[in-house]
């Protein structure tokens, strides 16, 4: 259906195609994961190893800093992606996502659709500068922000579902995971009661 929209609109689309395997830890008391990433289009991959380190915690109080995670990666070839293989976690389920890059108004966005997990799960990723704004695609319909929650994570989803094959088949898609609807039942609660607000400001 978007591909062809697009090209009503004349918006250049571009596909490919991400597979994210979790590799072991060597040290499992190090906070944060490490994975592995094959970009695939037209036949042609590129390998990335990516090491995640998750924020800190403050040593006097239970409250976490918000810092973001630190990202470590580098290229790495198709023979060292083999090698790294071996050392795949197996408690965590590999997280394949079929994207779809265009630019709507100046601004560059991702569409990103879980295809293993098959979970039902579609994202609108884009990266902005501070203090800029933009306008949704009027013909993506967005259900919620998730930004920063965790539990749409590709890893918190790895996790998830690592011993759950074909979950939509078995009506466990995300909408039926307690974590992820809980979460997101949050946000919407948040995100309505911050429209109030600015509605009674208006009055």
């Amino acid at each position: 259906m978007l591909p062809d929209l697009c090209d009503k609109l004349g918006i250049k689309l571009e596909t490919f195609y991400v597979e994210q395997i979790y590799l072991q830890k060597n040290d499992p008391d190090l906070p944060g994961y490490n994975y592995l990433r094959r970009r695939g289009q037209n036949g042609t991959y590129t390998y990335t190893h990516s090491i995640v380190r998750h924020p800190a915690y403050t040593n006097n109080t239970s409250v976490e800093e918000e810092t973001s995670n630190a990202i470590l990666e580098r290229s790495v070839s198709g023979r060292e992606y083999v090698t790294l293989l071996k050392t795949a976690d197996s408690t965590k389920a590999t997280v394949i996502k079929k994207v779809q890059c265009f630019l709507w108004n100046s601004v560059y966005f991702e569409l990103q659709t879980y295809v293993k997990p098959d979970i039902g799960l579609t994202i609108l990723k884009t990266e902005l500068e501070p203090g800029k704004t933009f306008s949704i695609p009027w013909f993506l319909q967005i259900k919620g922000e998730i930004t920063g929650v965790k539990e749409f994570s590709s890893y918190c989803i790895s996790e998830m579902y690592s011993s759950i094959p074909n979950p939509k088949e078995k009506g466990l898609t995300w909408k039926e995971n307690l974590d992820m609807s809980k979460a997101f039942q949050g946000i919407i609660k948040e995100q309505q009661l911050k429209k109030d607000k600015e509605r009674e400001s208006n009055i």
